[in-house]
């Protein structure tokens, strides 16, 4: 064998390395970018979490809450700066759940779900009174998405949410009162 053969033969070996190690950081990139987007997931299922378990856990913070997106006015003064702050935190998070979408972070399947969420808090009469004082707050992207919601809503999604829910109720209980069955 001559020098020629066995210089084709470690250039061939080369490019095939090189070939298996674009392979490799093509895996690589691809596994990181799955872990990137079920972490986005995570966080922002966490966010609403977090706002969900204080309603639950605090009746006080329930009653505030509805009344806040009803858009009533809020008589105590220590109970509207709380709503104030919570209104802000609330929708910062739904900023960065917004970031997170357009950074390709979020599957759209969960995005979606996302926007039927912030339309529930903001296309309220409330939630519209709230965005309208801290657009100053926010980004000016975020800003015109949820302006963009709130004009689109023809009906806030957490009154159709709500009839939807007690609409089935009301069918489980009549169909367990028709049910003899369903007594024992």
């Amino acid at each position: 064998m001559n020098w020629d053969a066995i210089q084709a033969i470690a250039e061939l070996s080369a490019a095939f390395g090189v070939l298996l190690s674009l392979v490799y950081v093509g895996i690589q990139i691809r596994q990181n970018t799955a872990s990137l987007r079920a972490g986005a997931v995570a966080r922002s299922s966490e966010l609403l979490s977090q706002l969900r378990s204080s309603l639950w856990r605090d009746p006080d913070v329930a009653n505030l809450w509805d009344q806040a997106l009803s858009g009533a006015e809020i008589e105590d003064r220590a109970r509207g700066i709380r709503l104030r702050h919570f209104m802000v935190a609330l929708a910062r998070d739904h900023e960065a759940v917004f970031y997170q979408h357009r950074a390709g972070q979020l599957p759209e399947e969960i995005w979606k779900g996302w926007v039927v969420e912030m339309q529930t808090v903001w296309c309220t009469p409330g939630g519209a009174d709230a965005i309208s004082g801290m657009k100053v707050l926010l980004s000016r992207p975020f800003s015109e998405f949820l302006e963009e919601q709130i004009t689109s809503c023809a009906e806030p999604p957490l009154l159709l949410i709500r009839s939807r829910w007690e609409e089935a109720a009301m069918k489980r209980r009549q169909a367990s009162d028709r049910d003899p069955a369903s007594e024992a």
